[in-house]
């Protein structure tokens, strides 16, 4: 037990000294938090949002004359614009010195009529309606007295596309409901790659180095594989959790530069869940790669092959659209139970929706059995002979390897 227990110390300080392993930990979270500052500083407000669909000022001065009594007042964005006069004579005047482009006058009886007429030496029925704009926003911004509520009947209809399935229907956002997702199995995807690369270089680097022999001097093989898997394994954890926190931070932190709903938290739930998929996730993948790592007489042979080993795992990625769109469809229900894209498929799922109980419980049994299997199988090519051998990886010498105990 205490040379794993060294073996494990040895690689969890050799990986988080790193420098690449401290710009994962620290320079991507720090990034992130920059980017979101950033976008919450730049991100528009409700009243910038409000301004964007108020119609365009007209390029020159126009006038009115109100005989309904409805103006009291031009709303900022398009005060200057309008000039108003007390009778039809005075507005004609000002039109025929150049002071304005035009006007309006808007008859007694507007209330039932809705009719509103412009005057123009410029008589283009064509233009009519783009000329009328800005003032009808200026007549109904008077008849609301709510800058807000005229805006949202000028332009009624600002469409939120919502999946039935998932589980923040109400005031979620098209982050929260369809980019988070993205972003959980990105997260869980690289971690997964990170942590099982770095045992198949630690492998295979101590083979080139020809230190492996002097390792199996004084530690068993198993023992030296059960050292590197969970002292690797602790490092990409720690990665995670790092990232994981970050991520829920930010979250919540988001505000409206992520178009982020107040109050919104990533469930403690959805984030345990997601440190079990690892887990369990990087114990079969760890055990694939570590035996590419045996078999492989260098780094180089090994790394040519990981993509094969990965492959299941890029499957999630492939299909991701029909996963997040239809969480609960046979294809991201089988995928999520099947143990090789379990880990990255139920991620994705479980931030969509809240999945049965049942297929959660399978999910990790089939994923506590195949890391069984994986282990058992990986523990036959830890062998001396296999370790040193030097011989080129084939599936013969695969076959050779596991009959060899």
């Amino acid at each position: 037990m205490s040379a794993i227990l060294t073996i494990l110390r040895h690689e969890f300080i050799t990986v988080v000294r790193r420098r690449s392993f401290m710009v994962l930990v620290v320079g991507l979270p720090l990034l992130a938090g920059l980017v979101v500052t950033f976008l919450n500083l730049t991100a528009p407000s409700q009243e910038d949002i409000v301004r964007l669909a108020l119609p365009e000022a007209p390029s020159a001065p126009q006038g009115y004359v109100d005989l309904a009594g409805i103006v009291k007042a031009i709303p900022d964005p398009l005060a200057g614009s309008y000039v108003a006069f007390p009778s039809l004579e005075e507005a004609r005047r000002a039109e025929a010195a150049g002071r304005i482009s035009g006007f309006f006058v808007v008859p007694q009886d507007f209330i039932t009529s809705g009719q509103v007429a412009f005057y123009s030496r410029d008589f283009n029925p064509l233009a009519a309606e783009g000329r009328a704009a800005p003032f009808r926003f200026v007549l109904l911004s008077n008849l609301t007295d709510d800058l807000a509520l005229t805006s949202l009947l000028w332009e009624p209809v600002r469409l939120q596309e919502v999946a039935l399935e998932a589980k923040q229907d109400e005031g979620s956002s098209d982050v929260v409901s369809y980019w988070l997702p993205y972003g959980m199995i990105m997260l869980l995807f690289m971690s997964l790659t990170f942590s099982s690369g770095w045992l198949l270089q630690s492998v295979a680097n101590e083979k080139d180095t020809r230190m492996m022999e002097v390792m199996l001097s004084s530690v068993s093989p198993v023992q030296m594989l059960a050292g590197k898997t969970l002292g690797l394994g602790a490092a990409g954890l720690l990665q995670l959790v790092i990232w994981l926190a970050t991520a829920s931070l930010l979250l919540t932190l988001g505000g409206r530069g992520l178009s982020i709903p107040e109050g919104f938290e990533l469930g403690l739930d959805t984030l345990a869940w997601g440190l079990v998929l690892f887990i369990l996730g990087y114990l079969v993948y760890a055990s694939l790669i570590a035996g590419l790592g045996a078999l492989a007489p260098s780094l180089k042979d090994a790394s040519q092959a990981t993509f094969l080993v990965y492959l299941p795992m890029i499957l999630p990625l492939w299909f991701i659209n029909s996963i997040v769109n239809q969480p609960n469809g046979a294809l991201a229900v089988v995928l999520s139970l099947v143990p090789f894209t379990a880990p990255v498929a139920m991620i994705a799922r479980l931030v969509r929706v809240s999945p049965p109980a049942w297929q959660l419980a399978l999910a990790v049994v089939l994923l506590l059995a195949t890391a069984y299997l994986a282990v058992q199988g990986v523990a036959r090519l830890f062998q001396a002979q296999t370790l040193l051998s030097g011989q080129s990886l084939s599936l013969a010498g695969v076959r050779r390897a596991l009959r060899a105990r």
